[in-house]
C-alpha cells in the first residue's frame, strides 16, 4: 500500500515540479527544472542513453554546462532526486517547495552530474568526467552569484601517465573578484600540482603552485627508508624521515620543520607490532611534548605523557602537565593520574576504575575521582551498570553519581529474533517512565530490513518518520520540529 502511495506522490511531484528525468515511450527524454526553460534530449543507442543536443532559453540555466559535445564516454544510467517540502500544518496540505537535489550516475555508479535548487531556482551544480579506466579527469562547479547569474566557480583537471599515476592536478577557483599582484588572490586562484616518478613508480618530486605560493617536495626511497624534503616558499622548509623494518612496518618517524625563526622537530618510534612507543616534539631545541608507552609482558600498558610550557616571558607562570595512564590487556583504563601547575601551584587529579566482568563484558564500572590542589579538595564516585541478553546485545545501562557535572540517566534496548534493534530509549534521572529520546524500527517480513524508523526527541520537540524500500533505500522522510513539518521524497531511476 505504501509503495502505491509513493508512486502517486512521485507522479504528482513530476507533474507539478518537472525536476526529475522523464522518459517517453520512444526512449526520448527531457530534464527540466522550475523557473527555467531548457531541456536535455537523448535517446537510447547501443544499450545506453546517448546525449544528442541541448536547448537553453534561460540565462540562469546551468543545465547547458552538463552537455559536452566532445565527450562520448559518458552514459546516463541512473539518478537520485531528493525533493523537500515544508509546512506549518501536520497534514501538509499547504506545503511549499523548499529544495531539490539531483544526482546522476554512470553505469559504474560514478557521479556524472549534481544539481541543487531552492524556491528561487538553481543554486549550484557540478559535472564530472572520467577516462576509460574510470579515473576522474576533470570536473566543473557552477554557482549562482548575488546578481542571480550561474557562473563557473571551479574547474579541476587531472592527468595520468601510462602507469596510472597522477602527473598533473590543476584547480581553478573564480568567484568573480578582481585582485592585484600586490594584494594577492583573495577570492580567485589557481592551484596546480605536478608529480614526477622514478622507474619503480615512487613519487620523487611534487611541485605545487597555489596563487603566488610555490611548494616543492623532493622524495628519496632507499631500501627501508623514505625521505621527504619540502620547500614552501623562501622561509619554510620541512624534512621527513621514515624508517621501516624488513616486513614493511613503520619503526621510526622524524619530521623537521623550519618556518621563519622557529624550528620544530617531531620524532616518533614504533615497536615491532606497529604500535607507537614514543613521541617527542621539540621547538627550537626545547622539549614541548614527550609521550612514552610501555607494554608489559602481562598485556597491560603504562603511558606517560608530559607537556612542557614554553614561556618567553618571566612573568608567565609555568603550566607543565604530566598524565600517567595504566590500561589492562583489553585496553580498558585502570587509572589516570594527572599533575599540573595552576597559577604556580600544584594540582593533582586521580581517576581509578574498578571493573566487574561477565562472559567477557563489563557489567559494572565503579570510577572514583579525587582532585587535590591549593586550598581545594574534591572526591566523587561514578557507577555505570551494563546488562546484556543471551546473544551479547546490550539491553540496559544506567549511570549514577559522578559529581556536579556528570550526566546521570539510563538507556534500554529491545531486539527481534534476528538480533536487529526494535527500540532504543534514553531516560534522564528525573523521569524513568518517559524517554527524552527514543528510536523504534519496524521491519519488513523476515525481520532484517527496516521499513520504517521513528525517532522521537522529546527534549528537542522533534519527531521523524523515515520509510525505506525493501532494498534499504530511503524513500520518504516526514519530520515535525517545533511545529514545522517537512516532507522529503527520494526517487531512484535506473
Amino acid at each position: 500500500m505504501r509503495n502505491n502511495k509513493w508512486i502517486g506522490i512521485v507522479l504528482m511531484a513530476c507533474f507539478l515540479f518537472p525536476a526529475v528525468l522523464q522518459v517517453n515511450a520512444q526512449g526520448q527524454g527531457m530534464l527540466a527544472t522550475f523557473n527555467s526553460y531548457y531541456g536535455l534530449y537523448y535517446k537510447k543507442s547501443s544499450g545506453y542513453k546517448k546525449i544528442l543536443h541541448y536547448l537553453s532559453y534561460n540565462r540562469n540555466s546551468c543545465l547547458k554546462y552538463y552537455y559536452d559535445p566532445e565527450d562520448t564516454t559518458q552514459a546516463l544510467f541512473k539518478s537520485v532526486s531528493v525533493i523537500k517540502y515544508i509546512s506549518r500544518d501536520s497534514t501538509l496540505k499547504h506545503k511549499r517547495f523548499e529544495s531539490n537535489a539531483i544526482t546522476m550516475f554512470d553505469k559504474k555508479g560514478q557521479e556524472l552530474f549534481t544539481e541543487n535548487k531552492d524556491s528561487t531556482g538553481v543554486q549550484d551544480s557540478s559535472r564530472y568526467f572520467y577516462d576509460k579506466k574510470d579515473r576522474e579527469i576533470r570536473n566543473y562547479t557552477y554557482e549562482r552569484d548575488d546578481s542571480g547569474r550561474i557562473r563557473k566557480t571551479k574547474e579541476e583537471i587531472s592527468v595520468y601517465n601510462a602507469n596510472g599515476d597522477i602527473v598533473l592536478d590543476s584547480t581553478y577557483n573564480n568567484y568573480g573578484e578582481r585582485y592585484s599582484e600586490m594584494d594577492g588572490p583573495a577570492n580567485s586562484y589557481i592551484h596546480t600540482s605536478r608529480y614526477t616518478y622514478n622507474d619503480q613508480g615512487d613519487n620523487v618530486e611534487t611541485i605545487s603552485i597555489s596563487g603566488f605560493d610555490t611548494s616543492i617536495t623532493h622524495s628519496k626511497f632507499v631500501m627501508h627508508k623514505r625521505v621527504y624534503v619540502n620547500y614552501n616558499g623562501k622561509n619554510s622548509k620541512s624534512e621527513t624521515y621514515m624508517n621501516y623494518n624488513m616486513v614493511g612496518n613503520l619503526t621510526g618517524y622524524r619530521s623537521i620543520t623550519k618556518s621563519y625563526n622557529d624550528t620544530s622537530v617531531v620524532t616518533t618510534e614504533f615497536n615491532d607490532t606497529g604500535r607507537m612507543v614514543k613521541y617527542m616534539k621539540y621547538i627550537n631545541g626545547k622539549p614541548e611534548s614527550i609521550d612514552t608507552i610501555h607494554f608489559n609482558e602481562n598485556g597491560t600498558s603504562t603511558e606517560v605523557d608530559d607537556k612542557i610550557t614554553q614561556s618567553y616571558s618571566p612573568t608567565v607562570c609555568p603550566n607543565d602537565e604530566r598524565m600517567v595512564t595504566i590500561c589492562d590487556k583489553q585496553g580498558n583504563v585502570l587509572s589516570e593520574v594527572s599533575t599540573e601547575m595552576k597559577a604556580g601551584k600544584p594540582f593533582t587529579k586521580i581517576i581509578k576504575h574498578s571493573y566487574t566482568f561477565s562472559k567477557g563484558n563489563i557489567v559494572l564500572d565503579s570510577c572514583k575521582t579525587i582532585e587535590q590542589g591549593y586550598l581545594y579538595a574534591s572526591t566523587n564516585t561514578n557507577i555505570d551498570r551494563y546488562v546484556y541478553d543471551a546473544h551479547g546485545n546490550e539491553i540496559e545501562t544506567d549511570a549514577e553519581g559522578g559529581g556536579q557535572y556528570s550526566k546521570n540517566g539510563s538507556e534500554t534496548w529491545k531486539y527481534n529474533e534476528h538480533n536487529k534493534m526494535l527500540v532504543h530509549n534514553e531516560y534522564n534521572s528525573c523521569n524513568t517512565d518517559i524517554p527524552e529520546k527514543s528510536t523504534m524500527n519496524i521491519y519488513y517480513p523476515g525481520g532484517t530490513k527496516i521499513i520504517e524508523c521513528i525517532e522521537n526527541e522529546g527534549k528537542y520537540g522533534s519527531k521523524t518518520h523515515t520509510y525505506y524500500t525493501e532494498d534499504s533505500k530511503i524513500q520518504e522522510e516526514l519530520k515535525n520540529s517545533y511545529g514545522t513539518y517537512s516532507m522529503t521524497l527520494y526517487e531512484y531511476k535506473k
